[in-house]
């Protein structure tokens, strides 16, 4: 997918959120590297509330189109957040998206986000 292909799919997805949340200021930013000196394999977005920006990182191009709409809807999750500092905030992500999608968040093979196949809920092991 191409970083214009990435935008297009987050205006869709934030539109759809945009019915029920305000998120519609929210805006994307594909960066080259995630900020944390040791980000892991799963490590392709986050969100940052007082910029009302989703990050993600550009190898997330490279995947299968699910998970990118995974994360980018898990993501948007936490801008429609009003509470993303407290414990909880991962599955209340999942939850929102759901309410603003009508399908859940789906965990891949690899405990990736991904609206396309896998299992729901967020799996425990994960942070919560």
């Amino acid at each position: 997918m191409t970083r214009a292909g990435a935008h297009r799919l987050f205006l869709r997805l934030r539109k759809r959120f945009a019915q029920r949340f305000p998120v519609g200021d929210v805006r994307l930013v594909v960066v080259d590297r995630h900020y944390l000196p040791r980000s892991g394999y799963r490590d392709f977005g986050w969100y940052i509330p007082d910029e009302r920006t989703v990050y993600v990182v550009e190898r997330l191009l490279e995947q299968p189109e699910g998970r990118v709409a995974g994360i980018l809807a898990h993501e948007l999750g936490h801008a429609a957040d009003e509470h993303s500092d407290r414990r909880g905030a991962e599955r209340r992500a999942d939850r929102l998206a759901f309410e603003a999608l009508g399908q859940p968040i789906l965990y891949d093979e690899r405990d990736v986000q991904n609206l396309d196949r896998g299992r729901a809920p967020r799996p425990k092991h994960l942070h919560q």
